[in-house]
């Protein structure tokens, strides 16, 4: 029998999963990407529909807590998020540089052959 906090979960991953099929329709999230969130929500819901699982994950890990277990799980993948959102917004951060250096070099070119022409 499913508890309550287990439905909730179970729930709210399909959702995101629907979310991101929503998202791959529109043309906003990769295919790549919609891979890897599904596989992550389909995992999460996998653990609130079979919590047992992770009585096995804490002991290939030598937990003593299934709760421990999960915390750690979480945070690890918590700062996965975080360095992988760390590296695309220095990547785009980069990227934003070197446009901008290219659009002041136009803009100074364009008006350097403008005085010129008029002298």
């Amino acid at each position: 029998m499913l508890k309550g906090i287990q439905i909730v979960g179970i729930f709210v991953s399909s959702i995101l999963i629907l979310i991101s099929i929503y998202q791959v329709k529109k043309g906003s999230l990769s295919k790549t990407a919609f891979g890897i969130w599904v596989i992550f929500w389909g995992s999460i819901s996998g653990i609130f529909f079979y919590p047992s699982f992770m009585v096995v994950i804490a002991d290939m890990l030598n937990a003593t807590d299934v709760m421990q277990t999960g915390i750690v799980i979480s945070l690890m993948v918590l700062f996965l998020m975080i360095y992988y959102l760390y590296w695309k917004i220095s990547k785009l951060d980069t990227k934003l540089s070197l446009i901008i250096q290219n659009m002041a070099i136009h803009d100074y070119m364009t008006e350097a052959t403008k005085k010129d022409e008029s002298e």
